[in-house]
């Protein structure tokens, strides 16, 4: 494989002929493998997709010209393309032709300027790709904050999107564009943390906001309670409340307002409360402690928390409804059609239709 510039790319195909597609129409569309990112960022991957009926002498697809449009609806979200051709190409249907190309046209090249253009080629010298559904690139793209990002097909420098058989022949397949709205990963429970007094808390989410006694930029429905006498002490608690935390690491700082000794503990719903500190003496009220908890995600399917749906959940459930083996933790894990009450026969049905059938993946 060679990496070819766009230039180069554009001229090797300026000299076919146009030709009808072989046999049924060639599609083209956009998948997403994960519309979720971490709160403190990730990489979003966009899988474009295609299929061909052709078959025969002469029809194998060994060109493939792809100019692409991809926009980003929140400058905050600070989109970065990677566009190296081992990134693009890796794992897919054109990984082993003997040139590839993958170039930002628009801002020098500038992969960080949405919206912006994006050449894809592929050319083989040899056998080319015949009847299936395939994969042919894969954008990769690093995303900082919530937005929509959108993929469209375009004419560049008289280029449009088209295919190429080993007979020379050109023709363009259908095309469907994908907008798709990118969210931060959250857990679906309600994380609790309570601080047993004489203290306050500050709690600091992944993105850096935070929620205090008398003030809150956390997430929406946050709250912080301070009437509760949680353990039965006769002194009120600090209690923070947070519904739908996001995945990842909270910061939390407590703040004496008086000697004596304290202990903190978190809870997500479904599961048991999770000391972090247990009788703590406090010398002094100069002092902070400073503790930290991950939030991981839960993800419908996932019964184990692996990070995973695969066989191991499906037995996973099996063992749970049929052979009294312990409970998903949250139970709401083994729930995957979102219907009412505990996971049961119809939860397994629908894992091993979505594991091993690619139907429906588990509700969210």
């Amino acid at each position: 494989m060679k990496k070819l510039y766009p230039v180069i790319f554009i001229l090797l195909l300026a000299c076919l002929t146009w030709a009808q597609d072989p046999g049924n129409p060639d599609s083209m569309w956009v998948e997403i493998d994960n519309p979720t990112v971490p709160a403190e960022g990730g990489d979003v991957i966009l899988r474009i997709k295609f299929y061909t009926d052709n078959s025969g002498v002469g029809n194998d697809i060994t060109g493939f010209g792809i100019p692409i449009y991809i926009t980003n609806s929140n400058l905050s979200a600070s989109p970065i393309l990677d566009n190296t051709v081992a990134t693009t190409f890796s794992n897919t249907a054109v990984s082993g032709f003997t040139f590839l190309t993958a170039s930002v046209t628009t801002n020098d090249g500038d992969s960080s300027i949405f919206p912006l253009q994006y050449l894809l080629g592929a050319i083989a010298l040899g056998a080319g790709v015949t009847s299936g559904n395939y994969t042919f690139a894969n954008v990769k793209i690093h995303i900082s904050d919530t937005t929509t990002l959108c993929i469209d097909s375009l004419t560049y420098q008289a280029q449009s999107l088209n295919f190429v058989t080993s007979s020379t022949a050109e023709y363009i397949p259908n095309w469907n564009q994908l907008c798709s709205p990118i969210g931060l990963q959250q857990n679906p429970n309600e994380l609790d943390i309570t601080a047993y007094s004489p203290v306050n808390l500050v709690v600091i989410d992944p993105k850096q906001d935070s929620i205090g006694i008398d003030f809150n930029t956390i997430l929406e429905g946050s709250t912080y309670d301070t009437t509760q006498d949680v353990n039965s002490d006769g002194e009120k608690d600090d209690v923070v409340k947070i519904p739908k935390p996001y995945v990842g690491d909270y910061q939390i700082k407590v703040i004496p307002q008086d000697t004596g000794h304290f202990s903190l503990g978190i809870r997500i719903d479904g599961n048991d409360q999770v000391l972090l500190a247990s009788n703590v003496v406090i010398a002094d009220t100069d002092t902070t402690f400073g503790y930290q908890a991950e939030v991981l995600p839960s993800v419908r399917g996932d019964v184990n928390k692996d990070n995973k749906k695969n066989l191991t959940d499906i037995i996973y459930l099996v063992n749970y409804v049929f052979k009294g083996g312990p409970a998903p933790d949250p139970v709401d894990l083994g729930n995957v059609n979102c219907s009412s009450g505990a996971p049961n026969l119809t939860d397994i049905i629908y894992m091993v239709n979505y594991v091993f059938k690619g139907a429906k993946a588990p509700c969210s």
